[in-house]
């Protein structure tokens, strides 16, 4: 529960930051370039948990690893955002299961 909550903070952080850096990048502003080394460093620390959950998993073939790893290094948002939304239950194995009830 840990890397997810670590995951899903880096990768929102990285998202702001690299929008607010980039405007201001736009607009001259100089804080605009720690904005956008803070947002790289943020995408770095998601793109690791994630790769790290990736290779730690056995529920998922390894050409299905390499195709999140390719994804990952070389587009990351797309790729991070799809892995938050819809990989991650299925590779890490946290499904909610609603109907189960202990008896």
């Amino acid at each position: 529960m840990a890397r997810l909550t670590l995951y899903k903070i880096a990768f929102f952080l990285s998202i702001v930051t690299g929008i607010t850096g980039l405007a201001a990048k736009i607009m001259h502003i100089p804080v605009g370039q720690i904005l956008i080394l803070l947002s790289l460093g943020f995408t770095m620390v998601y793109v690791l948990i994630a790769i790290y959950e990736i290779y730690k998993s056995d529920r998922i073939t390894p050409d299905e690893k390499i195709m999140w790893t390719a994804g990952f290094i070389l587009i990351s948002t797309v790729p991070g955002l799809l892995y938050l939304i819809m990989g991650r239950p299925r590779i890490v194995g946290e499904f909610r299961i609603l109907d189960q009830q202990p008896e």
